[in-house]
């Protein structure tokens, strides 16, 4: 019986060259391909905090192979799940960013909140800040943008249609492989005003 202690495992997570690793579990190994490797060499005997901390780096792993998302990413998405949850109201990745219309007759409504669902996936998930997401999204003042991050952020457990547009918009980038995961820092800036 092998016991493998906490050195000799993680060596064997991080070279990945052990006996018949290679054939078992390919160039990346997963935990379960790894757990199986082992299993199938001899029995082994491994701690729970062992078995803890290997999970945390394989997580890890998962992770820091996930691409960024930036704002035209994720205006897209955007654009594209309005269809699914507005119908005919959805909008185009050109009206969501188009320029400001100062002096003109205010924008309709179902342009607006996709534009601030928008503006909130942009701030929570980019590191641009509400200045250079005004900038991005056809001049608006950095003011506009925080409104629009904060209406959002106070309706998306309250207002179905907001929720649902979220939703999809976060399947949709969690299935094209973008990291999903928001900035805790904003988050809790957001959560405390």
């Amino acid at each position: 019986m092998i016991l493998y202690t906490r050195e000799n495992i993680e060596e064997a997570f991080k070279s990945g060259k052990r006996k018949g690793a290679s054939e078992i579990t390919g160039t990346s190994i997963a935990f379960e391909n790894f757990k199986e490797f082992i299993e199938r060499i001899e029995p082994i005997t491994i701690d729970e905090e062992i078995y803890e901390t290997v999970s945390r780096k394989m997580e890890a792993r998962r992770i820091s192979r996930l691409m960024s998302l930036t704002p035209p990413i994720i205006v897209s998405a955007v654009s594209r799940t309005t269809h699914g949850v507005l119908g005919e109201l959805g909008v185009t990745y050109q009206q969501i960013i188009e320029p400001s219309s100062k002096g003109k007759p205010r924008q309709k409504d179902h342009i607006t909140m996709p534009r601030n669902v928008s503006y909130y996936l942009c701030y929570l998930h980019t590191a641009f800040g509400y200045k250079k997401l005004g900038a991005f999204f056809g001049n608006r003042n950095h003011a506009t943008v925080i409104s629009g991050v904060k209406t959002i952020h106070g309706w998306r457990g309250v207002e179905p249609i907001v929720s649902r547009l979220l939703d999809n918009t976060y399947d949709l980038l969690d299935d094209q492989g973008y990291d999903i995961r928001p900035n805790e820092f904003r988050v809790r800036l957001l959560n405390n005003k």
